[in-house]
């Protein structure tokens, strides 16, 4: 009688469940059918095809238990050793260990004379185990939010002979990741970044030279800022609620502007509800490719094949650049929400807009490496604002409103590994200054100030061009890290 071999297959969708339930924020349910499909159809063609060979369903599987779990890790312990040894060193170590353990284990299997019943029945525990924690987090954020509903009020009031979309302005928020502010640059990176903010000064922007983010993670800052306030929220699913039906794109859409947001594809599912998502196509053998997808083969032996299937980080920074300076060709008044990647890890690009040399792969953990990648692609993410925002006030008819901020600054002092309760301040200082530069045509800036955050930018942007009357919230600025994003430390003001 033959044995029901069940543990490749639990074994080859649990890394698809896991990496969605730990960004089910960001990634549509649906991004989950081809990685499961294509997950499952590895396996079968493994189980069936090692079976011919062993002759045994429970050999078959255990021969393809090995394989998927060398697989599914092999992205995973590579970006751990890279820093150590290098890209081309790091992936060839590997891949010939991988090799080896693979090889001695298919060995060992098909040369024991043991029937391995007991040791299928412990796996196919473990494997239920493994996926039942992800499905249990995924299922139970769908019943904690499926009842939520947002109610939202606006405190705009418009005057009622104004036309709501006669000369109305475009107006641009554009978050540059992780860009830090002038006097971060010098102090910690030693680079004089007053080129730029001099171009940002002669074109009409205020910069607000003190400036800090309200909190240290993307998704944290974003929805601080498009809802106008600081966040109650202490869990995820929640904060994926406010961003979708964030206040400021609801406000904007009820004034006859039509919001867009452009991304390389980070955070897409954060403004789903009143905005038009443009995000670059990616594809793997010709075949259209979710940003999910790409990041599960990240995590795979196809990591280092990466460039080969469709995941091309440099032409997807420079598809927002593109991307943004077609706006203005629109007639209908536009909204735009724009997150580039910016000056954040993996640096994709040397001063000249090349491939780098060597700082991309060692970046993530070695600090001096993180300075000097940062660096180099500054210099050449400042030519590419520069061209945009010329290209943005040439071609526009009205003149535009134009946001220029980062969401948090960068961490290179964070790549030590610090207790959280130990982090100094020049480490938090790092993580908290920001870029925040504004283009308010018109007298506009009249409300700025050195010090304000991103949490008072759209309260100072509707009193000044839609008579609105929001009052000012006290500029703060919270620092939490990834693993306990709702457990805030209160980085105290500036002297």
């Amino acid at each position: 009688m033959r044995k029901l071999v069940i543990h490749p297959f639990l074994f080859a969708i649990f890394p698809v469940l896991f990496l969605f339930a730990r960004n089910f924020d960001e990634v549509p349910a649906g991004d989950l059918f081809l990685p499961l499909f294509g997950a499952l159809a590895l396996t079968a063609i493994l189980f069936f095809a090692s079976r011919l060979i062993t002759k045994s369903d429970i050999k078959s599987g255990l021969v393809t238990s090995v394989f998927l779990a060398l697989f599914f890790s092999y992205g995973r312990v590579l970006a751990l050793i890279l820093p150590l040894t290098g890209w081309v060193k790091g992936t060839l170590m590997l891949a010939s260990f991988w090799v080896v353990l693979f090889v001695t284990s298919v060995i060992l299997i098909l040369r024991s004379r043991r029937d391995f019943v007991r040791l299928t029945r412990v796996l196919m525990v473990i494997a239920v185990v493994l996926v039942l924690i992800p499905v249990t987090n995924i299922v139970g954020y769908e019943v904690r939010t499926s009842g939520r509903i947002q109610n939202t009020a606006s405190q705009m009031t418009v005057a009622s002979n104004q036309n709501p979309t006669a000369n109305l302005p475009d107006i641009y928020y554009l978050i540059v990741d992780s860009y830090a502010r002038a006097s971060s640059l010098e102090e910690i990176y030693h680079y004089d970044n007053s080129d730029f903010v001099s171009y940002l000064t002669q074109k009409g922007f205020y910069v607000a030279s003190r400036s800090r983010s309200n909190y240290a993670q993307s998704t944290l800052s974003l929805a601080a800022s498009l809802n106008m306030e600081y966040l109650e929220a202490k869990e995820v699913g929640a904060l994926r609620d406010i961003l979708r039906t964030n206040e400021v794109s609801r406000l904007m859409r009820d004034k006859g502007y039509k919001t867009i947001y452009i991304s390389s594809g980070f955070f897409s599912k954060g403004f789903t509800d009143y905005a038009e998502v443009h995000l670059p196509e990616k594809s793997a053998f010709g075949i259209n490719m979710p940003d999910f997808a790409v990041g599960l083969i990240d995590t795979t032996a196809l990591q280092p094949f990466r460039s080969l299937i469709g995941a091309d980080a440099r032409k997807d920074m420079l598809y927002v650049f593109n991307e943004i300076a077609s706006i203005p060709d629109l007639k209908q008044p536009t909204f735009v929400v724009a997150h580039m990647m910016g000056v954040h890890t993996p640096f994709i690009f040397d001063r000249e807009g090349n491939p780098p040399l060597k700082t991309a792969l060692k970046a993530i953990n070695v600090p001096e490496y993180y300075r000097e990648g940062y660096i180099s692609q500054l210099v050449f993410v400042n030519k590419k604002l520069k061209e945009l925002i010329d290209q943005i006030v040439s071609k526009s008819e009205t003149e535009p409103i134009i946001i220029l901020q980062a969401d948090h600054g960068p961490g290179s002092a964070l790549q030590q590994e610090v207790a959280l309760g130990e982090l100094s301040e020049k480490q938090l200082d790092e993580r908290m200054n920001i870029l925040n530069a504004y283009l308010l045509p018109g007298g506009g800036n009249r409300l700025l100030y050195e010090t304000v955050t991103p949490v008072n930018t759209f309260r100072i942007l509707f009193d000044s061009y839609f008579s609105a009357n929001y009052e000012l919230l006290e500029d703060k600025s919270y620092f939490s890290n990834y693993e306990a994003p709702f457990d805030f430390i209160i980085v105290p003001p500036e002297d």
